[in-house]
């Protein structure tokens, strides 16, 4: 798996890189012999799935803001995922099985900004679109959405109190690969408060799914609902 990098630094804090890497993916047991309750039919012969990964990027900052931007591109052999199968128990149906579905390639932009407004504001946007083709077959590639969105801020009192927000949106995406199941596109927004006790120990606590936000990564089986948490912890 040989990688190499190439980055360049016009000042201080403006930069640019570019990044070529091979990676190899091996199948798991339980890729290979999981039943997944049912749900499944075990594939033994799964070969290795091959990437080569291209990232062109860079980043600046100008006064209070941090911008960021890349290029990415991939180019997978033997690509791994679950393919919509008849049931040879029942000709009528499907069932999912992990299979080398062929030569994928995967593509997109990525864009961030930072920003600081005053030393108790800070807060930032990411996006990021993606494409794939399927070079092999009409198999569609699932788990991958096409947009997806995030915008944070978090607000500082005292030094000590920290409120924070972050809202993800996700565009639908493909979860079978016959495209039947696909998910719809959704938006979930999360908060939470963490203050610093003492040095070292800290206590957090906030919501999940503020809205309750019925949506899922696969449909079917949708996540869950507004949820709560809270957490006590101590660094050395």
């Amino acid at each position: 798996n040989p990688q190499a990098g190439l980055f360049y630094g016009f000042s201080d804090t403006n930069s640019a890189y570019l990044t070529v890497a091979r990676k190899s993916r091996f199948a798991t047991l339980k890729d290979r012999y999981s039943y997944r309750f049912g749900t499944t039919l075990p594939n033994a012969d799964l070969d290795p799935e091959i990437a080569v990964n291209y990232d062109l990027g860079f980043e600046a900052a100008i006064d209070r803001f941090t911008f960021g931007g890349a290029l990415f591109f991939s180019d997978i052999e033997d690509y791994i995922q679950f393919a919509t199968i008849p049931d040879p128990d029942d000709p009528s149906s499907t069932i999912q099985q992990n299979r080398n579905i062929g030569e994928v390639q995967i593509h997109g932009v990525e864009a961030s900004l930072a920003f600081r407004i005053a030393d108790s504001l800070r807060g930032g946007v990411n996006y990021t679109y993606t494409e794939w083709d399927n070079r092999s077959n009409d198999d569609k590639i699932t788990g991958i959405p096409e947009h997806k969105f995030v915008v944070y801020a978090i607000y500082t009192l005292f030094d000590r109190l920290d409120l924070s927000a972050d809202s993800a949106t996700y565009s639908g995406q493909y979860s079978s690969s016959d495209g039947v199941r696909e998910t719809d596109d959704f938006t979930v927004v999360n908060a939470k408060a963490a203050v610093s006790l003492i040095k070292g120990l800290s206590v957090e606590a906030g919501v999940n799914n503020l809205f309750d936000e019925n949506y899922a990564f696969d449909e079917g089986f949708p996540e869950e609902g507004i949820s709560y948490f809270a957490n006590l912890t101590y660094r050395f």
